[in-house]
């Protein structure tokens, strides 16, 4: 197994090294060049294990004109709220003391003193009686209970000409033939793609409550759902294809190809619509290439929301290639996400950007709630002024920054300028597109605990590997049905174990070992494989090899 290697070249020395001054500053600034990405990447690596998950910098953290911008456009945000008569964001919902409230079901116990002795007044020597109670809720927890559902299909005919017989059929069944129904499917479904247990833990789960379900039989019924679901798919795909905004974004996906020898990596995308059709749409591709966005959506030519990574160019609109398409609109939380980064390699140098993006979203939490025409005129107001002298600010940075990470999230930021901006003249566009990454979260879960495959892994899981063991379950089971079989531990271990022996016999990996010729050495290598060291069972047992011999 080969160790993971970083996307940089090495670092290698020449020999001979430069002999002049100019060869070797050359070689200085390619070797601080590198130094600077192996930083970059030790820096992301180590906040991916260790720091917070999500792009977040205190604003206590920021300094100088960064911090100033954002609290002036907090206390024009708080006013313009103020006027408009809305209410404060709600903060976070405490401890959940309501929380017994939203049980569905509910029941009463009656706590009463059932003892005489404590009933009896210790002055007045008669029982006490009950003046009044005190209510208090908790919340319970009743595990699972699986039904057996009897259908019973009753059969009607003429009582006079005993014929046109109809009978009542039972609803249809989502697996045809099979016994599971819609809601035990449902709880496998969300079980393994929303909760991340995969399929053996589920089996175990099913086992503990006395049911035992295999978990090649749950991926029978997961196939079966998945056709079913392949006419829905298609209808959302023509609804999303009708909205004006489509928000997308992508991730890994790893998956096995028969025959690869190894692990590749293909790429699982997301596509959101707008408020007219907000469904999340996925869709497995085994290479990422950009054409198949351009496959998936079809002719669109409304707002694409994105990233502005290049696999979405072919789907956007292009004036110099003279091709319709989309428009692009890009996310501001990845231009934040750049200047971050940028924070915690160069102090300080990136709190302008951060205070002005903090300032932008502080606005639009504003705007996103006004209808169309005043979300426009909001984000004109206050948020194009920001963006002006934002603007100014990243070309005088461009000129001097130097070559590093800093530098990088500037120059993202301009080259996505245009995009960026668009969702200052339309209101239908948010500046971000988080609910698409919020959507991945399931995949990359999934991806963590193994529970979720790439579109090839599962059909082939279907339909070759499941056969295969079926297949292999039948052979086995052939093998073991003329001997005690796996009735305990310890009878599979010993058939087993004679299995492997026999087997090692046939390939003659064991005449080498032999001290006696032919079948003599055969039944002593046993005798020793298997721990026979009783001398009265032993002379038992050559007596019986030795007159099959002689009647031979």
């Amino acid at each position: 197994m080969t160790k993971p290697t970083s996307g940089a070249p090495p670092i290698s020395l020449p020999d001979p090294l430069p002999a002049t001054l100019a060869a070797s500053n050359e070689l200085l600034i390619k070797f601080w060049h590198r130094i600077l990405e192996l930083e970059k990447q030790v820096r992301r690596r180590d906040r991916n294990i260790h720091g917070p998950k999500s792009a977040r910098v205190d604003i206590d953290d920021i300094e100088g004109e960064g911090k100033e911008v954002y609290e002036k456009i907090c206390q024009t945000v708080d006013a313009q709220r103020e006027k408009l008569g809305q209410p404060a964001p709600p903060g976070h919902g405490g401890g959940g003391r309501k929380a017994p409230h939203f049980a569905q079901d509910e029941r009463t116990e009656q706590h009463k003193i059932t003892d005489a002795q404590e009933l009896l007044c210790p002055c007045c020597n008669v029982n006490r009686t009950p003046i009044g109670f005190k209510v208090s809720y908790g919340l319970a927890y009743v595990p699972a209970r699986y039904q057996k559902i009897k259908h019973v299909e009753y059969t009607y005919s003429c009582p006079l000409c005993k014929e046109n017989v109809v009978t009542a059929g039972k609803p249809t069944q989502p697996v045809d033939k099979g016994y599971p129904d819609a809601g035990l499917i449902a709880h496998i479904t969300q079980s393994k793609f929303d909760y991340h247990l995969p399929l053996y833990r589920q089996e175990r789960i099913l086992l503990s409550h006395g049911i035992p379900i295999a978990r090649s039989t749950m991926s029978r019924w997961l196939k079966q759902e998945a056709d079913e679901f392949k006419i829905l798919y298609k209808r959302m795909q023509e609804l999303i294809l009708q909205c004006q905004v489509i928000e997308s974004d992508e991730t890994t996906m790893p998956f096995i190809r028969k025959g690869a020898g190894k692990t590749i990596k293909g790429k699982i995308s997301v596509y959101r619509g707008d408020m007219s059709a907000p469904y999340n749409l996925y869709n497995f591709t085994e290479d990422g290439k950009g054409e198949h966005h351009k496959r998936f959506l079809p002719g669109y030519k409304g707002f694409l929301l994105s990233d502005g990574t290049a696999v979405y160019n072919q789907l956007l609109a292009n004036l110099e290639e003279k091709r319709e398409g989309a428009t692009a609109a890009n996310c501001w939380a990845h231009v934040y996400r750049y200047f971050e980064d940028a924070k915690k390699a160069e102090e300080h140098q990136a709190d302008y950007a951060l205070g002005v993006i903090k300032s932008l979203f502080k606005i639009d939490s504003l705007a996103v709630t006004l209808p169309e025409t005043e979300c426009v005129a909001l984000r004109q107001r206050l948020s194009k002024p920001l963006l002006d002298d934002f603007k100014l600010w990243l070309d005088k940075q461009q000129a001097s920054a130097a070559p590093t990470s800093f530098a990088e999230a500037v120059q993202y930021t301009l080259n996505h300028w245009k995009a960026l901006c668009q969702y200052i003249d339309h209101g239908i566009l948010k500046m971000h597109n988080n609910d698409c990454e919020n959507a991945l979260r399931s995949v990359v879960l999934g991806r963590a605990t193994g529970c979720l495959q790439a579109r090839p892994m599962a059909d082939r899981q279907v339909k070759y590997l499941n056969n295969r063991l079926e297949a292999d379950h039948g052979k086995l089971k052939r093998l073991i049905k003329p001997v005690r079989g796996f009735k305990s531990m310890k009878t599979a271990y010993a058939t087993i174990k004679g299995f492997e022996v026999m087997r090692m016999f046939r390939k003659g990996q064991l005449d080498f070992w032999k001290q006696l010729p032919g079948i003599k050495g055969e039944v002593w290598l046993v005798e020793k494989r298997f721990g026979i060291h009783n001398p009265e069972y032993a002379q038992e047992f050559w007596k019986m090899i030795n007159d099959a011999f002689e009647a031979a």
